[in-house]
């Protein structure tokens, strides 16, 4: 009841106010040129309300300014300022640096450049097992028979090992790192994984540490934004804008690995690391591989 009583009150005194509101956006708009445009304004009957939807990431890749969540799939931080995609299905996660930075190559700059990348994935524990007994051999009886008639045995038992058990190993999530190392002057890439150089297969086919631009699968050239076929998009991005830009340049941190040796590479541009050997020879074929 007492609700009831209350509710035109509450009415009463809220009619002055909205109705002094009113007069005073009324006011306001007199002198405007578009009088109901300025009080449709004033009411707020005209601002949109925008909302801003969450981009999926395991459908497609977000960029940094892109990603809203704060763990990945697999419980770990995402990586700020990367860019990222995830699938839960198969329980991984990948993250690509958009920065480029430049690698000393035995006191050689502006040629070699690099991006890294990040890969995580899941990996399902093990249990243990018991410890047990092998026994390997066969037992044997000897028996002796005295003077007297007595009849004396003597049994050997087989020889018997113990062995331990093994402790299980816990679900984990690993994470390893995929750099992508481009070559200005040769215009090749190649793929920089478990701390060293690793081959992989290009378009083509065929498997080698360093492949033409052209002959590039889509995953070396996807932190670009470029196609496999994109030869001077890439000339441009990586070799060409970058250098121009010096003081954006980052020293990259695999010169601990090339900054003294530098990257041999046979059948490269660069004479000192091919010698007298022909790499386009039919002769030579397959041996040595020159990439």
């Amino acid at each position: 009841m007492k609700f009831l009583l209350l509710t035109p009150l509450i009415f009463l005194l809220s009619s002055p106010i909205k109705a002094e509101a009113n007069n005073s956006k009324h006011e306001e708009c007199l002198q405007a040129a578009d009088y109901e445009g300025c009080m449709d304004f004033q009411s707020g009957s005209n601002q949109s309300t925008v909302t801003n939807s969450e981009k999926d990431c395991t459908i497609e890749v977000c960029y940094p300014d892109e990603v809203t969540q704060l763990t990945d799939n697999l419980g770990m931080k995402i990586i700020k300022g990367w860019k990222f995609t995830e699938n839960p299905v198969e329980r991984t996660s990948s993250y690509w640096d958009p920065r480029i930075y430049e690698i000393n190559s035995g006191g050689e700059t502006g040629r070699f450049f690099h991006q890294r990348k990040v890969r995580r994935y899941f990996l399902k524990g093990t249990s243990g097992t018991s410890g047990y007994f092998s026994s390997s051999g066969s037992g044997s009886i000897n028996c002796n028979q005295s003077l007297y008639g007595n009849i004396s045995c003597t049994t050997t038992s087989p020889s018997s090992t113990y062995i331990p058990g093994t402790s299980g190993r816990p679900d984990r999530v690993e994470q390893i790192r995929q750099d992508v190392i481009y070559d200005c002057k040769d215009e090749t890439a190649a793929r920089f994984i478990n701390n060293k150089i690793d081959r992989f297969k290009g378009l083509d086919g065929k498997k080698k540490k360093w492949h033409k631009w052209d002959n590039l699968p889509y995953w070396t050239l996807f932190n670009l934004g470029v196609s496999p076929k994109g030869r001077e998009i890439l000339k441009n991005t990586i070799c060409t804008n970058t250098y121009k830009n010096k003081s954006a340049i980052t020293a990259s941190d695999l010169d601990i690995y090339y900054r003294d040796k530098g990257i041999k590479k046979r059948g490269s541009s660069n004479k000192k690391n091919v010698g007298n050997i022909n790499c386009d020879s039919p002769v030579w074929k397959k041996k040595p591989i020159c990439n």
